[in-house]
C-alpha cells in the first residue's frame, strides 16, 4: 500500500516540452495562491490545482477566545498567500500551529478538534512551502496531514487522501525520488479505479472520475519525463477520455489534453498522428472563438497558443521549415493578446535559435 511508505512523527532531438496549461504543480499552486478561497466544494477539475476537502464541522459550543485567534490568524495567512507574501504566510501559519498546540495542552481544545484544525493548517502550510521551494518541509507537512486525516477516520481511498498522496508523489518527482513518485501515482490511480466499481450518486461519480483523470494526467507527465513515452501516451489518452466524458471535446481541459497527446506523439516520431490531433484541437478552438456567444475567449486563445507552438515543433521535426515559419508568424500575432509563461517564451526562442526560424 502506498500509505505504508509514509514515514510519519530527457533529453530529445527537438527538446519538445509539454507546455500543457498547468504542466506542473507549481503553476497550479500559484493559481491557487492568487485565487484562494476557503471552500468545502467537492470539485476536481483535471487540469487545475489540487483541491482539499476537510471533515470540519462547526463546533456547537466553541471556546470563543481560542476560536477568535484561530480565525484571525488563518484569515491573515490566507490573505498573505493571495498577496504572494509567502514568507509572511509561513510565519502566520506556524504561529497558528503553536496557538493550537498551546490550546490543546491547556485542555481548551480536545484531541479531535485539535487534530482537525492541525490537519487544515498543515495542508495550507504545505502549499506555502512548495511555493517557497522548501520541499522537505512540504513533504513532512503533507505526511502529517495524511496522518491526521486517517486518525480522524478518513478512509485511505477517500478523495482527500488520494489528492494528498498525488501531491506527495509530485514532491517526490521534483526532488528526484522517482521510485517513490511512481509508487504514489500508481496508488492514486488504483485507489480511484477500485472506488469507481462501487455504486454512488451521480455528482460523486463525476468528481471521482475527474480525480482519476487528474491522476492519469500527472502520471502521464511523470512517465514522459522519465522517458517512458509509450506508457505516457496510454495514460494521457485515458485522461482525455475522462475529460471528454465529463466536459465535452470542446472544453479547454480536453483541448489541452489533445495538445499534450500530440507532444508525446511527436516525441515518438508518430508525426501524422500528432498532426491529426493538433489539427483537430486547432479546428475546435478556432470554431469556438468564431462564435459570438464565446465566453471563455482568453482561455481558448491561450490554448491556441500552446497548439501553435506544438505545430511549430511538429513541422520542424518533419523538416517543413517554411510551414514552421508561417506558424511562428501566426503565433507572434496571437501573443500580442495572450499572456503566456516565461517557459513558453523560452521554448519559442529556443526553436527560433536552434532551427533558424524567423523572428
Amino acid at each position: 500500500m502506498w500509505i505504508r511508505f509514509l514515514n510519519f512523527p530527457r533529453s530529445t532531438y527537438l527538446k519538445v516540452t509539454r507546455h500543457f496549461r498547468p504542466s506542473n504543480m507549481y503553476a497550479s499552486l500559484r493559481r491557487w495562491a492568487t485565487t484562494r478561497q476557503v471552500t468545502n466544494r467537492r470539485a476536481y477539475p483535471i487540469t487545475t490545482a489540487l483541491a482539499f476537502i476537510w471533515p470540519f464541522a462547526r463546533d456547537s459550543d466553541p471556546v470563543v477566545s481560542v476560536d477568535k485567534i484561530t480565525v484571525q490568524l488563518f484569515r491573515r495567512a490566507t490573505q498573505a498567500v493571495v498577496e504572494q507574501q509567502f514568507v509572511e504566510a509561513d510565519h502566520l501559519l506556524h504561529e497558528l500551529l503553536h496557538h493550537l498546540w498551546v490550546a490543546h495542552g491547556e485542555g481548551i481544545l480536545d484531541v479531535d478538534r485539535y487534530v482537525r484544525h492541525r490537519a487544515r493548517v498543515c495542508s495550507e502550510l504545505a502549499n506555502v512551502n512548495l511555493l517557497l521551494a522548501r520541499y522537505s518541509e512540504a513533504e513532512q507537512l503533507i505526511k502529517q496531514t495524511i496522518q491526521d486525516c486517517t486518525a480522524l477516520g478518513v478512509p485511505l481511498d477517500d478523495a482527500m487522501i488520494v489528492e494528498l498522496s498525488l501531491k506527495l508523489a509530485l514532491v517526490f518527482e521534483h526532488v528526484g525520488r522517482m521510485d517513490e513518485a511512481a509508487i504514489g501515482f500508481v496508488y492514486c490511480i488504483r485507489a480511484q479505479e477500485k472506488k469507481l466499481n462501487n455504486p454512488m450518486e451521480d455528482e460523486q461519480l463525476a468528481n471521482e472520475r475527474a480525480l482519476l483523470g487528474m491522476c492519469h494526467n500527472y502520471y502521464s507527465k511523470f512517465l514522459f519525463k522519465v522517458g517512458r513515452s509509450t506508457s505516457a501516451l496510454d495514460h494521457a489518452k485515458l485522461g482525455l477520455r475522462l475529460a471528454e466524458q465529463l466536459y465535452g471535446i470542446d472544453h479547454p481541459n480536453s483541448l489541452h489534453l489533445l495538445c499534450d497527446i500530440a507532444v508525446i506523439l511527436i516525441e515518438l516520431k508518430r508525426l501524422d498522428e500528432a498532426r491529426k490531433e493538433l489539427d483537430q484541437a486547432r479546428c475546435i478552438v478556432e470554431t469556438q472563438l468564431g462564435k459570438s456567444s464565446c465566453q471563455n475567449s482568453d482561455e481558448l486563445r491561450l490554448c491556441l497558443a500552446h497548439i501553435l507552438l506544438q505545430c511549430v515543433a511538429l513541422e520542424v521535426m518533419d523538416g517543413q521549415i517554411s510551414t514552421a515559419n508561417q506558424l511562428i508568424s501566426q503565433l507572434d500575432q496571437l501573443l500580442q493578446s495572450v499572456k503566456v509563461t516565461d517557459q513558453f517564451r523560452q521554448q519559442l526562442e529556443e526553436y527560433r535559435t536552434t532551427f533558424g526560424l524567423e523572428r
